[in-house]
């Protein structure tokens, strides 16, 4: 399956925007999670927006 730079980009913004503004929660906790598990930031960032887009 093709990816959509573009659109992945966008999904990225997005995940960042609710990190800024903390809305909703869930998306900063979730990020906090992983990042205290180990997983860096943009990998955090990556596995968040891939929920985000199901």
């Amino acid at each position: 399956m093709k990816t959509n730079p573009v659109a992945g980009e966008q999904i990225l913004q997005i995940v960042d925007n609710q990190l800024k503004s903390n809305d909703p929660p869930e998306t900063r906790q979730t990020y906090d999670r992983l990042l205290q598990s180990g997983i860096t930031d943009k990998n955090a960032r990556m596995y968040i927006g891939q929920m985000c887009s199901c």
